[in-house]
């Protein structure tokens, strides 16, 4: 059985893809001085993953938030470039000028972070249900509420898990991408509660800026 997939052939095998916070935005913490060679490497790899999945976006490839992602995304604290750059010129390190060119790439970065969730508003790419489905999703919500808290999953969290089982009732084979370890507990939950595979119901990983790994 195929475990990598780009973004392309997730979205040929599932129905709907639902992307999680993780997958799209990563945290690399507010001190540039610590493993700046890492962080640029990861920023750029990251700028190559955004342009990956915009470029699928615009082609129209069944890829969603949700409403609850997308709300977590804009509530997110900005990084404070201003505020970096004087606390590496306190520092006076030998190393400032890598230091300096790191912060301004975590500052474009989410710059582009910002540019690629509004492009998931634009395409329309934000999930939304109908009626039924609002329906099936309080019921299931109420259903399944002990994955919850037995991995202690946030409402966002939890949110994406049901989402997924919904669709998967409603519009076909879906998919979940992200890294989270707690949505990865509940879904395996489900999958061996329900007696499903992963090719019913899909979950994967970021490995890279372009391959995903499925998980069993």
């Amino acid at each position: 059985m195929k475990n990598i997939y780009t973004l392309e052939d997730i979205t040929s095998e599932y129905s709907v893809a639902i992307v999680d916070t993780c997958v799209l935005s990563r945290s690399f913490g507010k001190d540039v001085a610590q493993n700046p060679e890492k962080k640029r490497d990861e920023l750029i790899e990251n700028h190559e993953f955004r342009k990956e999945m915009m470029r699928c976006l615009e082609i129209g490839f069944p890829i969603f938030i949700t409403e609850l992602v997308y709300e977590e995304y804009l509530n997110k604290p900005h990084y404070d470039y201003k505020k970096a750059l004087k606390k590496i010129d306190r520092r006076k390190d030998r190393d400032s000028k890598l230091l300096k060119k790191v912060a301004r790439q975590i500052r474009d970065a989410e710059r582009e972070e910002r540019k690629l969730i509004s492009m998931f508003k634009d395409m329309e790419s934000i999930l939304k249900f109908d009626e039924n489905e609002k329906d099936l999703y309080d019921t299931l919500y109420e259903k399944y509420l002990t994955f919850k808290g037995e991995q202690d999953l946030s409402e966002a969290d939890y949110d994406i898990l049901i989402s997924g089982i919904v669709t998967g009732q409603t519009r076909g084979f879906p998919a979940i991408l992200s890294n989270d370890s707690g949505i990865i507990n509940a879904w395996r939950d489900f999958k061996n509660r329900e007696g499903i595979n992963s090719q019913q119901f899909g979950f994967f990983i970021r490995q890279n800026n372009y391959e995903f790994e499925r998980l069993d």
